[in-house]
């Protein structure tokens, strides 16, 4: 019998896939072939292409759903875009999806895991992936270069680009490390700032500017620092699911 390309790339690996939720921290967790809403009130499934995405339910179980009131500014549901499963898509005008207060704030160390696109990538532009409710933390694409905010800005050496990427992020001051496409894990050159994360935002600041023209497929929200073998877990997780690398 044939192995599902997942079971393959967990064979491959020497392992079972692990879920995100055995791993201790889990605050929330979106996937886009998870629970989603065309409504902010969660009363009318999106499940057709096209479907406008009003929330976009926690499956963490904390309750840490994603929202947008604003009919114009919701996110869109799209079918079968990556490795045969839904995202959502962010306009880059004004959408933008985001959670009301966690039930507590994080305090760092934290870390943050995304799975995403810019569609229409420009050097010369800005743009958010994603942030806090008080714009800390922040992953952004800021004029050529992916930058770590949590009250201090700080420029990684990633050059971005339109590609599908899983990115992580563990916000812990001067201690602070982010990985791409499963390479290797970089310590930064200095503070990103000791701000906490109270809430989450997608495709756009606190305050709706350097909105992103995103495809979004998955958003995992840790306390804590992870261990690199479960950091190393959620890349193979992540990547069996959306076959970016």
């Amino acid at each position: 019998m044939f192995l599902t390309r997942r079971r393959r790339l967990a064979c491959m690996s020497g392992a079972s896939l692990v879920s995100p939720a055995s791993i201790s921290g889990l605050t929330a967790w979106y996937k886009a072939d998870g629970t989603l809403w065309q409504d902010s009130a969660r009363t009318t499934p999106a499940v057709l292409d096209a479907d406008p995405v009003g929330a976009w339910d926690d499956a963490s179980g904390n309750g840490n759903h994603l929202t947008q009131a604003t009919t114009t500014k919701r996110g869109t549901l799209k079918l079968n875009i990556k490795s045969g499963k839904p995202i959502i898509r962010f306009d880059g005008v004004d959408d933008n999806l985001r959670s009301a207060a966690f039930g507590a704030a994080l305090s760092q160390p934290y870390t943050t895991l995304a799975v995403y696109t810019m569609r229409a990538y420009n050097a010369a532009d800005s743009k958010v992936i994603y942030t806090g409710l008080a714009d800390s933390p922040q992953w952004a694409d800021i004029t050529a270069f992916w930058r770590m905010f949590a009250g201090t800005a700080v420029n990684t050496v990633l050059v971005p680009d339109a590609n599908w990427h899983v990115n992580s992020a563990e916000w812990n001051g001067a201690s602070s490390k982010y990985r791409l496409d499963g390479g290797t894990e970089t310590t930064i050159s200095s503070t990103v700032g000791a701000g906490t994360m109270t809430g989450a935002i997608l495709a756009t600041t606190s305050t709706g500017t350097t909105p992103g023209d995103l495809d979004f497929a998955e958003f995992l929200v840790y306390s804590g620092a992870l261990t690199t073998k479960n950091k190393t877990d959620l890349f193979t997780y992540l990547n069996s699911r959306w076959g970016v690398y």
